[in-house]
């Protein structure tokens, strides 16, 4: 949410929907057509559990935001956005 707020803020289109793309520089979100020079498609994501020993110890990215104080060390589980 944050990064859309600032796309807004820098003049950026926002559109939520699904999309599909109907030409080189074209895309449909639901019955609205757009055309665009540039694009582009935020998916989203979020964490997930792992089937791995000790997980139950883990945090997500959500939780690390909220700590009052970072912890002396980190592993990072995962090499996406989200992780990193």
């Amino acid at each position: 949410m944050a990064f859309e707020k600032g796309f807004i803020a820098s003049g950026y289109d926002v559109i939520h929907g699904a999309a599909k793309f109907t030409g080189a520089n074209e895309l449909a979100v639901g019955d609205d057509p757009y055309s665009f020079k540039y694009i582009l498609v935020a998916t989203g994501s979020k964490a997930r559990s792992l089937p791995i020993p000790g997980f139950e110890h883990t945090i997500t990215s959500d939780d690390i935001m909220e700590m009052v104080e970072l912890p002396e060390s980190v592993v990072f589980i995962g090499g996406g956005v989200i992780s990193l």
